[in-house]
């Protein structure tokens, strides 16, 4: 795939996602937040009873407002993904060495936390109606850490390559 195709995707997929974010999903994650906990703390509950407590706070309100963030984070998945995916693919032709490898590795490893998103978005979904709570409480927070990895260590190769980037144009003359 070309720089140019690359780049067409990359700041497509970012519009999407901001847009996702700004439009429906900051504004969900406002209720919950107002009432103690944002939805990462129920995504890394880990267990039955630490979620159930994540609920309890919310309150009939909160939880109608992850319910709804959860549903709305499946249109988000793909487009945080490609933007990522994207990214990856630029940063790691940009790279060199291990960090080009990296790169390229964690490229191929975004399908994988998009589909961890997925499993806990279902896995929240079906706890937040209070059914298997025990079972899916740590399965979505095994899922989440999961798509958290990846995606932490994919914004750290971008930040890596554009730091390199960066001292490679800094050190050229200007003219």
């Amino acid at each position: 795939m070309s720089r140019r195709v690359l780049w067409a995707t990359l700041a497509l997929s970012l519009l999407v996602t901001v847009a996702l974010y700004a439009v429906r999903l900051a504004p969900l994650e406002s209720v919950l937040t107002a009432r103690g906990h944002g939805i990462v703390a129920l995504e890394l509950a880990g267990t039955g009873p630490r979620f159930t407590a994540v609920m309890n706070d919310w309150g009939v309100e909160g939880v109608a407002a992850a319910r709804a963030q959860t549903r709305w984070d499946f249109l988000w998945i793909p487009a945080y993904a490609t933007a990522l995916w994207a990214a990856l693919q630029l940063a790691a032709r940009s790279a060199t060495g291990r960090l080009r490898r990296t790169g390229v590795r964690l490229a191929t490893l975004v399908p994988v936390a998009a589909a961890a998103d997925v499993v806990e978005n279902v896995a929240l979904l079906t706890a937040l109606r209070g059914s298997f709570v025990d079972v899916l409480a740590p399965l979505a927070t095994l899922a989440a850490l999961v798509k958290f990895a990846i995606l932490l260590g994919g914004l750290a190769v971008i930040v890596g390559a554009l730091v390199r980037v960066s001292a490679r144009g800094a050190g050229s003359p200007r003219g």
